[in-house]
């Protein structure tokens, strides 16, 4: 069975023929929610909602003889407009609120005796008068006058295309004719959420209901599956979209704490890993701990938007839904604490960073050390595709064949054959008299004229890394080690390094979390393990070869069974190597250029394409095919800690 039909049956299966769907007037792309009486009860019997207290969508139930069905349209089927059994378009009354890609509608037919019910996803939209064509607009209006109204105003209606998410009884046929349309109430959306077990269900984002943005049941909750972001069904999350722009950072660091609070509230250990690829973003994320109380990061947010209040109004409506969603006392709470009440939260940088040192000194104070822990590499502390990378000079996929042979032998035999530890210092000095090292190449029939090539790369290397994160004089330095990965979230410095080095500690630390996982005896090990990095494109592009994209591409392929997850950030989807990007499970996409989206990358965007390269900070399209068969227009608030 197809990942789209599995999705679509496990959404079918959730719902229950035999319950009615609160429905409340309004003029929202949500039904909001009415008062409950003291008949709640009796209706609260029938549902068959899982009762989740700390991460389930509130629901206020209404009685029966209190509910006032509100209809806004009927589905269209026409010559020119006929039904699919996937997807269908309808009219609606005017003046209703409905956002393309984010709003909710029910289509059933309450009079049939078999009862009929669809969830649809509102895809695409227009606006069509009973004007012949734009002439007769034109003279309508005293021949070209704006202000002079014709003497018959031509209607105006409104058709939305919709796509089918479910349907009841489950029977893939088109949607008949004089079905009704309502938009879907927030019971609705509970239940749609519902197809994810309670214990699996990860925050993705928000849909709003277009009433009061300050009211936290404006927001309602949209989940991830936890299993197909971590876990052995799936794993990988792919964020894609412009620089600035697109927030790909914003959402990660959205998402990342919430997988924590889910991880929290089902007793299960995580270590996130982030790295800091670019700027110092990451290494301000303990500004987070510095919100004692709610109203201050609500005056934070209102000082961060100014004269826009309505943008102020939806951020601090979404975090009010997230201190309920978890029972947070305080925003700082949203970064996990261990039993003694520390924040477990923790930076790595590089020996010599400079480029980072006030966010470092600020850190250490914010979380009580004397310092940040810095680490080094040397060259024993390198596995092979380390090895090759660094001998290489990273351009290993420049080189000449035989070239990449000669590194190849060097890092896996001539190097590891040596009966002693040896140092960057000591291979270089070996090299500058190409002494017994270099010598035994030649042993192993490599060309001769090889030799200083590979020498020069060496030398280039050296001197572009030195005391930056390298260790020369000794054969070890401190490298990230197993002891160093804990739970909660782990921040790993990786910005002023060259990107060879930025691609060694990298891979070594992937390396390290992979042994991590594999060790089943290893104490250490945890439930997941979340790695978060930026320009993943940098490690693992699309074209060229290296030894250390070799080695992202096999974790993408089966770190899940690790219960290992990788969320990858990049500005263009098209430059990651398919591999990678072919095996995520979960898709999100901010703004993005027109151009990037003609890519096959996007083809499941397809409805949405028109709408991506207009997203505002804040609004991002999430895809997870195996949970919801749709992409879905969601939004997400402002992390505190880019506005501290």
């Amino acid at each position: 069975m197809s990942a789209k039909n599995d999705s679509e049956s496990r959404v079918n299966k959730s719902f229950d023929s035999t319950q009615q769907p609160n429905i409340s007037e309004q003029a929202g792309s949500i039904a909001p929610q009415q008062t409950s009486d003291s008949s709640a009860p009796q209706q609260a019997q029938q549902s068959n909602i899982p009762s989740q207290p700390s991460n389930q969508a509130s629901v206020q139930q209404v009685s029966q003889s209190q509910q006032q069905t509100y209809y806004i349209g009927k589905v269209i089927i026409s010559k020119d407009t006929p039904a699919k059994h996937n997807e269908f378009w309808v009219w609606t009354k005017s003046h209703i609120d409905i956002e393309v890609g984010s709003s909710f509608v029910i289509v059933e037919d309450p009079s049939a005796s078999n009862r009929k019910y669809i969830v649809g996803l509102v895809v695409d939209s227009m606006t069509m008068s009973t004007s012949e064509n734009g002439i007769a607009e034109y003279f309508s209006s005293g021949v070209g006058e704006p202000l002079i109204n014709p003497p018959i105003e031509p209607r105006v209606i409104t058709f939305y295309k919709v796509r089918v998410i479910s349907r009841e009884p489950s029977i893939t046929k088109p949607a008949e004719s004089r079905m009704l349309v309502r938009l879907a109430s927030q019971n609705d959306i509970d239940r749609l959420n519902s197809i994810i077990k309670p214990e699996y269900r990860v925050l993705a984002g928000f849909l709003y209901n277009f009433t009061n943005p300050l009211d936290s049941n404006s927001w309602i909750p949209i989940y991830f599956d936890s299993t197909y972001l971590a876990g052995k069904q799936g794993a990988h999350v792919m964020i894609t979209g412009k620089t600035g722009l697109a927030t790909k950072t914003s959402y990660a660091l959205f998402l990342i704490p919430n997988f924590l609070q889910h991880a929290k509230m089902n007793n299960k250990r995580v270590a996130a890993v982030l790295f800091d690829v670019k700027q110092c973003d990451l290494f301000n994320l303990h500004n987070l701990l510095l919100y004692k109380d709610w109203d201050s990061l609500y005056s934070t947010i209102k000082n961060l938007f100014g004269n826009r209040t309505d943008l102020a109004e939806y951020n601090i409506g979404m975090w009010k839904r997230i201190k309920e969603l978890y029972n947070l006392s305080k925003p700082s709470d949203l970064i996990p604490k261990d039993s003694s009440g520390r924040p477990m939260l923790y930076y790595y940088t590089y020996a010599g960073d400079n480029i980072c040192s006030s966010q470092i000194s600020n850190a250490a104070n914010i979380l009580l050390q004397q310092t940040i822990p810095t680490y080094s590499y040397g060259l024993m502390d390198l596995g092979i595709p380390e090895l090759i990378t660094a001998l290489s000079n990273g351009k290993y996929d420049t080189m000449s064949e035989p070239q990449r042979v000669a590194i190849s032998l060097l890092a896996r035999k001539v190097i590891p054959e040596l009966k002693e530890e040896i140092s960057f210092d000591k291979l270089l000095n070996d090299a500058n008299k190409q002494r017994s090292i270099f010598m035994k190449l030649l042993t192993n029939n490599v060309d001769e004229r090889t030799v200083p090539v590979i020498i020069r790369y060496l030398i280039d290397f050296v001197g572009t890394n030195r005391n930056i994160g390298l260790e020369l004089q000794n054969a070890h330095g401190n490298p990230i080690k197993d002891t160093n990965i804990h739970e909660g979230i782990n921040i790993i410095q990786l910005n002023g390094l060259s990107d060879t080095m930025q691609n060694i500690v990298f891979s070594s630390v992937l390396r390290t979390l992979m042994n991590i996982q594999q060790d089943q005896n290893n104490n250490r090990r945890f439930d997941y393990i979340i790695v978060f990095v930026d320009e993943l494109n940098k490690f693992a592009p699309k074209r060229g070869e290296s030894p250390i994209k070799d080695l992202i591409v096999d974790i993408a392929a089966r770190a899940r069974s690790l219960n290992i997850g990788l969320i990858g950030a990049q500005q263009f989807a098209s430059r990651i190597e398919t591999q990678v990007y072919g095996n995520a499970s979960t898709y999100v996409v901010g703004n993005t250029d027109a151009a990037e989206l003609k890519e096959d990358e996007y083809k499941a965007f397809s409805d949405f394409k028109d709408m991506i390269y207009q997203l505002q900070k804040g609004q991002m399209v999430i895809y997870q095919p195996s949970t919801f068969i749709s992409p879905i227009k969601i939004r997400f608030p402002v992390i505190p800690y880019d506005v501290s």
